[in-house]
């Protein structure tokens, strides 16, 4: 469509003798000018661009850090202003004189021009963000549709007769009605838009976490030695209804022994105070889950980070893997949270397929899930309590640290949207007491592992506040190892480096050239073998190193 239309333009521009314009000021066209349908194909064509205009305007800092500011939205006002003016020539042009009509019509036509080339550069340089723009497209189009519904059924069907007429009114008809439909009934295949993911909320208790694609309730059946129990998506004994993503919370000794479980929902269309109308009850296949065991000496941990948004290529970094007993989700799993679709789609629903909805997930927020209008969302949607938290599986046991976003609160791209320092000095406070719980095994994972001055300041000019201190609590801990991810590349950290009396291992993400490396971590009782394999198969890493024995 969007080619439709350029070349649409410039076989008006041609036709019309604007190359006479320019150069001679004369052999203007003035009967395809003073054409209705013309002036209202540029006016549409222009509200077109103006759609993905505004659809990227998540890249407008950067484009006004590197310009001049403002300048982003300067481009989508003169856009509405030219849609405006196009529209005002199509009801007011036959009043305008000649001369008058010729200047408009070569304003049009070079501004459409010139937007198109700001749209392809934003389409080409912003290439990465696809996804986020289509995102913005998609909740900007109603508004859009609006406005072409209206100008179609106000500007246009007064022009047409006889045939057309009745045609154009009978079309809008349908286009209402088909609107109308889709709003009041919501007609599509009610599913499960994600199957259910265990993550860890604390030391004794689990999330289980799953998605519809429409409201519904939740439930959980868990069957353990004969006896049947359920459990339910609820807020202080009211069933939850409102919402496609569901979470209970269960304790590790009911899931850990149960022989199986599953979960239930059923669509929920309207809930009023007398009423509920639902629809299509669903359940998901029966799960066995495995827990980690006290005394389990040999672990397969699988740490994944940074994928943004780009799961299959982690599906094809671990297919060579052992089979894991734990995943560790290390964060910058979105792009950004935009809302509860991207949460859905790019983390819970991987999650589930990855771990067959079988084994628990540790969950780390990543400074992406920082980003977005539904950020402040995430918790709970997975049904935690904190994203920092210490934990306990069975042998091994631990602490998550959340370092929030990666510079200093006052950095420009926050919008002066952030609070973190506050919230690490709270980590910091946590920490100073902290007792881990007692197990063979101790890890300590971040999103971000640069905890000092001179590591968090290694690729920004606005670093963070020192937290060397979290170094120091570390050590007291006697961790065995701190995993990590945020800088796409597989690295180990020796012992000693900066201090630190336990080793690092950073489990890689994908690269600029969209290859993703993923995290694997075998211990064997006395020694942990860390390693990173990429989408092509390759070894990116491995390195063998002892356990901390402390």
């Amino acid at each position: 469509m969007f080619l439709f239309f350029a070349v649409g333009n410039y076989a008006c521009f041609k036709n019309a003798g604007c190359g006479t314009i320019l150069l001679k000021g004369e052999g203007v066209n003035m009967k395809i000018i003073k054409n209705k349908a013309l002036w209202l194909v540029m006016a549409f064509y222009t509200s077109v661009l103006a759609l993905l205009y505004s659809s990227a305007r998540v890249s407008y800092y950067f484009i006004d850090r590197d310009s001049v500011k403002g300048l982003s939205v300067g481009l989508l006002v003169l856009m509405i202003a030219v849609f405006v003016l196009q529209l005002f020539t199509f009801l007011r042009g036959k009043n305008l004189r000649e001369k008058h009509l010729k200047a408009l019509f070569i304003a049009a036509i070079v501004f459409n021009v010139i937007f198109t080339a700001v749209v392809i550069a934003y389409a080409v340089m912003g290439w990465e963000m696809w996804d986020d723009y289509a995102y913005y497209i998609r909740i900007s189009l109603p508004y859009f549709l609006i406005i072409w519904f209206g100008v179609a059924s106000i500007l246009l069907l007064p022009f047409l007769k006889g045939k057309m007429k009745a045609i154009g009114s009978a079309v809008l008809c349908v286009c209402l009605l088909f609107g109308i439909v889709v709003i009041a009934f919501k007609p599509f295949h009610f599913q499960f838009a994600a199957q259910p993911t265990v993550f860890v909320k604390s030391e004794d208790t689990y999330s289980v976490v799953w998605a519809t694609n429409a409201p519904s309730t939740g439930e959980l059946v868990i069957e353990s030695g004969g006896t049947t129990q359920h459990l339910y998506d609820e807020n202080a004994g009211n069933l939850r209804t409102n919402d496609c993503v569901h979470h209970i919370s269960v304790p590790m000794s009911v899931l850990n022994n149960c022989s199986r479980y599953k979960v239930i929902s059923t669509r929920v269309k309207e809930r009023t105070g007398y009423s509920l109308w639902s629809g299509k009850t669903i359940e998901s296949e029966d799960y066995s889950f495995q827990a980690v065991k006290d005394d389990e000496e040999n672990l397969n941990i699988w740490s994944l980070s940074d994928w943004h948004e780009h799961a299959s290529l982690a599906q094809k970094a671990v297919a060579d893997f052992p089979k894991a007993d734990v995943l560790i989700a290390c964060g910058d799993e979105l792009n950004m949270v935009n809302d509860q679709k991207g949460v859905i789609e790019h983390l819970l629903a991987p999650c589930a397929q990855f771990t067959h909805s079988s084994i628990p997930v540790i969950f780390v927020r990543g400074n992406h899930e920082c980003r977005g209008d539904y950020a402040s969302e995430l918790m709970s949607d997975l049904g935690l309590n904190s994203f920092y938290y210490t934990f306990r599986l069975g042998s091994l046991g631990g602490v998550v640290l959340d370092m929030g976003e990666g510079n200093a609160d006052d950095f420009i791209e926050y919008w002066s949207l952030a609070d973190y320092e506050a919230y690490r000095d709270e980590q910091e406070k946590f920490l100073e007491t902290l007792k881990l719980p007692k197990t063979k095994y101790r890890f300590a994972i971040s999103h971000d592992e640069r905890f000092e001055a001179n590591m968090s300041s290694e690729d920004s000019d606005n670093p963070r506040r020192d937290r060397s201190g979290i170094v120091t609590y570390l050590n007291r801990m006697g961790i065995d190892l701190l995993v990590a991810g945020h800088l796409h590349e597989s690295i180990v950290r020796p012992t000693g480096e900066n201090g630190r009396e336990f080793v690092s291992f950073v489990d890689g993400g994908i690269n600029k050239e969209n290859v993703y490396s993923a995290g694997l971590i075998e211990i064997n009782g006395k020694t942990m073998t860390l390693s990173t394999v990429d989408s092509n198969g390759k070894t990116v890493l491995t390195q063998e190193v002892a356990l901390n024995n402390k």
